[in-house]
């Protein structure tokens, strides 16, 4: 039972570390660093929070981005893991069927 909670607690972290790397090497630290600073002034999206908030993540990259460049970014996103994929169908889904 422990290492199911254990797990659970560590993917939004490497979740993060995930899309922390792709950010970085796509963008730069620095624009990176800007990216986190907008969303959490704009969104109240803190960098840790961003595995379990993907569609506001997603919501908020693309106003930064412009559309092209978050679709971009999100695509390589999703090709470093199938997991964050997932959910980012997953959260499209949910906010189409509401």
């Amino acid at each position: 039972m422990k290492s199911k909670t254990l797990k659970r607690r560590k993917e939004p972290k490497r979740l993060f570390r995930i899309v922390d790397k792709v950010l970085k090497e796509t963008l730069g630290e620095p624009a990176t660093s800007f990216i986190y600073k907008y969303l959490e002034e704009e969104y109240s999206l803190k960098r840790e929070d961003i595995p379990n908030e993907l569609e506001l993540f997603e919501k908020g990259l693309e106003k930064y981005l412009s559309g092209s460049g978050a679709s971009a970014v999100l695509g390589v996103i999703q090709s470093e893991s199938p997991e964050l994929k997932m959910k980012i169908l997953r959260a499209r889904n949910a906010t189409y069927l509401l």
